[in-house]
């Protein structure tokens, strides 16, 4: 995660807060930036002065609710774990590549795995109106204006009925890096709340 450009520090937390892993300090910078996880890389560069070599290896985690889980995300063929020369440049530019293919996968695997869609109408009851708007226009993007057509309207409920082959948890993780989800009514068959977690 990058966040917006501004004049502040752009990260907002030590390097060495994140190698200790302080739960503290990492929640505080995730709520600085209104996001539920982060996904973070540790790089381990050093030279072996008696093999003449660089030696360099980085491990991928997700954190979530005070909780590291391991993700392989780079592939090991393409970056050696020992070389003549510094990795770096090369390192950030195929992990980059790589956590792009990663995160398709994931969309990938979700699709692979979901039922058959079962979303026919998404219910906005919110009362900050500006936000609402917001949401309505993040889920057009993702589900197209001809997929979601407006079937109510009142002062703090908006209900659209939806056309998509998307499943829900594909809507999910487009959604996820808003802090937004959706959220089956258990009382209406084909019925979905948005859920804002701002």
């Amino acid at each position: 995660y990058f966040p917006a450009k501004n004049h502040k520090n752009k990260l907002l937390i030590s390097a060495n807060k994140l190698l200790v892993k302080n739960f503290e300090e990492i929640d505080r910078f995730l709520k600085e930036h209104k996001k539920k996880k982060a996904l973070i890389a540790f790089v381990d560069e050093s030279y072996n002065y008696e093999k003449k070599i660089f030696e360099t290896e980085i491990k991928s985690y997700i954190y979530q609710n005070n909780q590291f889980v391991n993700v392989n995300i780079l592939s090991d063929k393409v970056v050696k774990k020992e070389s003549k020369k510094s990795q770096m440049d090369l390192l950030a530019k195929v992990y980059i590549k790589d956590l792009q293919l990663w995160w398709k996968n994931k969309i990938d695997s979700s699709k692979n795995n979901s039922e058959n869609n079962d979303i026919n109408f998404l219910i906005f009851e919110m009362e900050n109106t500006k936000r609402s708007i917001e949401l309505e226009s993040l889920l057009l993007k993702i589900l197209g204006e001809k997929n979601m057509i407006l079937d109510e309207f009142s002062k703090n409920r908006i209900v659209y009925s939806i056309n998509t082959n998307y499943s829900i948890d594909q809507i999910n993780l487009a959604l996820e890096a808003n802090n937004v989800r959706l959220e089956k009514i258990l009382s209406k068959q084909d019925f979905y709340n948005v859920i804002d977690e701002k």
